[in-house]
C-alpha cells in the first residue's frame, strides 16, 4: 500500500525493465503533475505482475495509470477518474507482452479515453463513462 499524492511529476514511477515482478495493491496516486502510476516493462517470463484495487485519479497532465509493454498482467478493481489524459493507457500488450487480464475497473470523466489498450485485453465488468474519446478501447465493458 503506497500513497503518492500531490507530486509535481509522476506519482509512482516503476521501471523494473523486465527484471522483476511488480505487484501494486491498495495504493493511491492522486493530484500529481503528470501520470498517477507509470509502470515500464514489468514482464518476466513465466510470471504475472498485477495492479489490484488501486486509485489513480485527478492527475493533471497525464494518464491515471500507464503500463508500457506489460507482459502477462492482472489489472483488477482499479479506479481512474478525472485524469487529464486517459484513465488507463496500455501500449504494447501483444504476443508475449500480453494478454492483460482486466476486470472490474472504472474510468469516469477522463480528458481522453477511459480504458485504452493497444491490443485486446481479456476480462469482464469494466465500466467507463463520460470520457472525451473512447470509453473502452480493447477492454470488455458492460
Amino acid at each position: 500500500n503506497t500513497i503518492a499524492d500531490d507530486n509535481n511529476a509522476v506519482g509512482m514511477y516503476l521501471n523494473p525493465d523486465g527484471s522483476g515482478v511488480v505487484n501494486i495493491s491498495g495504493s493511491y496516486a492522486r493530484r500529481n503533475g503528470i501520470t498517477g502510476i507509470y509502470l515500464n516493462r514489468p514482464y518476466v517470463a513465466g510470471k504475472t505482475s498485477s495492479i489490484i484495487n488501486t486509485v489513480a485519479s485527478n492527475n493533471y497532465n497525464g494518464q491515471g495509470i500507464q503500463i508500457d509493454l506489460p507482459g502477462p498482467f492482472t489489472f483488477k478493481g482499479n479506479i481512474t477518474n478525472y485524469n487529464s489524459a486517459n484513465g488507463v493507457f496500455i501500449p504494447g500488450n501483444s504476443g508475449a507482452l500480453g494478454p492483460v487480464a482486466a476486470s472490474s475497473n472504472t474510468a469516469i470523466g477522463n480528458g481522453q479515453s477511459g480504458l485504452f489498450a493497444e491490443f485486446a485485453t481479456i476480462g469482464t465488468a469494466n465500466k467507463a463513462s463520460g470520457n472525451s474519446y473512447y470509453q473502452c478501447f480493447n477492454f470488455t465493458c458492460k
